[in-house]
Formats: structure tokens, sequence, C-alpha cells
């Protein structure tokens, strides 16, 4: 088997600004090792298609934090968000991070699609702990 690294994509990270609310969401009580738990849970990139409409949903639920798959942005990046389960919380978003339609065709649509597809599950995991943990939202792109 040949290596195939040099040729899959490159995913880069844009720092999008802070979280709002995130300040007061992260007093919230919740559990860290569920956070990064959900971080890393999605075993396929089709969460990430921002061109499937209507996919606000819960896509796993812990006790204390859940990962929701939000609205699409307007240029159609997947909008995942690490939130904490308080139905009294006006602000619940402890991670935040958007995966742009350029970074899902990328690794969708590559020729090594499995290893361009965990490429990119691990990068959305490596920015959903950085966004949990300095508070502010990314995206994922390529380039």
């Amino acid at each position: 088997m040949s290596d195939t690294t040099a040729e899959l994509p490159t995913f880069t990270l844009t720092n999008k600004g802070g979280i709002t609310g995130y300040a007061n969401a992260i007093k919230l009580k919740h559990d860290k090792t569920e956070v990064k738990t959900l971080a890393g849970i999605l075993k396929s990139i089709g969460h990430f298609d921002g061109l499937v409409p209507n996919q606000e949903r819960t896509l796993k639920k812990k006790k204390t934090v859940r990962l929701d798959r939000e609205t699409n942005t307007s240029d159609n990046a997947a909008n995942l968000q690490i939130q904490v389960n308080d139905k009294n919380a006006k602000h619940t978003t402890i991670g935040q991070v958007l995966v742009s339609q350029a970074a899902y065709k990328a690794a969708n649509e590559h020729k090594e699609k499995k290893e361009a597809s965990d490429k990119l599950l691990k990068t959305f995991e490596d920015a959903m702990l950085k966004s949990y943990g300095d508070g502010n939202s990314y995206e994922i792109t390529t380039g």
C-alpha cells in the first residue's frame, strides 16, 4: 500500500470570532469528558453536507451536553455546535465548527475517500475542542 497522505486535501481553520454567549454558557454545569467524546463521535462526513436542507437536529446527546446540527450558513457551510443541556439558559453553545461545502466536497469526492474523510473528521474534532477551549467559532475550509 502506497502512502497517499501527500495527495489528500489540505484543510485549514479560520477563526470566525467569539461564540455569542460563550462566557455565560461555559459556566453552566457540564462534563468536560462528554465534550471530548462528542467532538470525536462522528464516523461519517455526511453530516457536513451543506447542500442537504433541513439538517437541524441533535446528532448525539449525552447527560450534560449534546452535539447539534444547526441551520447552515448562507454559503451552505454545515453548522455543528456542542451545547449544554440547560432549558433555562439563554445561551448554551460551548463549541461551534462550520464545515465549508468545499471542504466536504474535497473529502467526499476524493479518490481516496476514506482517508480524506478520516482527515476531515479529525480536523473537525480538533477544531471543536479548540472552539470549546477558547470560545471562538471556527470554519474548516480547503487550502
